[in-house]
């Protein structure tokens, strides 16, 4: 059988695949391969290999995308020793990334009695559904000015940091204890500031 690094390629892309030889109770066998190809959509042959052996059962191949190829279905090719010949498919699209954003929910006013306060982030795609990724949440009270002699530790902001993957509907919710950011002490500011930062699962792709 054949494997794809990857379902779907972008143009320029190589694509990485192997071809994996197994007997009949599933063990690697060596094989050799007369012909192995890749077609574009229009069946033409643009890439071939002669004679290819396998390695521990395995022989593993790659090929260069071009810049601008036709977009479509591709086909892996094997031909077998046997006459038999082994198909297996992939996709060329310049696909475009679904563009999400990051609501953050948290009380309009909390006052020095509060003990606790919720936040709730999500993250949703532009057409409603929940994204898979991971959430950095810093909360914090920033100090008041900086230009009053104070250095160090005491004109640093008070923050509370959390990091949590995001649950099915795309959201984290936490408790976070007030008492860490000292309501009661003057020299900060008046208002808690809450920054989150969104990583989508399988891209990388940031947002703040």
């Amino acid at each position: 059988f054949v494997q794809t690094d990857k379902p779907i390629y972008k143009p320029g892309q190589k694509v990485q695949f192997r071809v994996v030889a197994l007997d009949e109770n599933f063990y690697p066998v060596h094989e050799k391969f007369p012909v192995i190809y890749i077609e574009d959509p229009q069946v033409n042959r643009v890439g071939q290999w002669r004679d290819v052996e396998t390695g521990g059962g395995i022989a593993e191949l790659a090929f260069p995308l071009a810049n601008e190829p036709l977009q479509g279905t591709y086909r892996v090719g094997v031909e077998t020793m046997k006459g038999s010949l082994v198909l297996h498919s992939f996709k060329v699209e310049e696909y475009v990334l679904p563009k999400f954003e990051v609501t953050v929910n948290v009380p309009k006013v909390i006052t020095i009695l509060d003990e606790t306060l919720q936040v709730t982030v999500c993250a949703r795609y532009t057409y409603g559904k929940p994204v898979p990724g991971t959430l950095k949440i810093s909360v914090c009270r920033e100090y008041e000015n900086i230009y009053n002699g104070c250095y160090g530790k005491e004109s640093e902001a008070v923050c509370e940091e959390f990091t949590q993957v995001l649950d099915k509907s795309g959201c984290v919710s936490k408790e976070v204890v007030t008492k860490i950011f000292q309501m009661k002490r003057s020299g900060y500011q008046n208002e808690i500031q809450v920054m989150a930062r969104m990583v989508e699962d399988g891209t990388g792709v940031e947002i703040t």
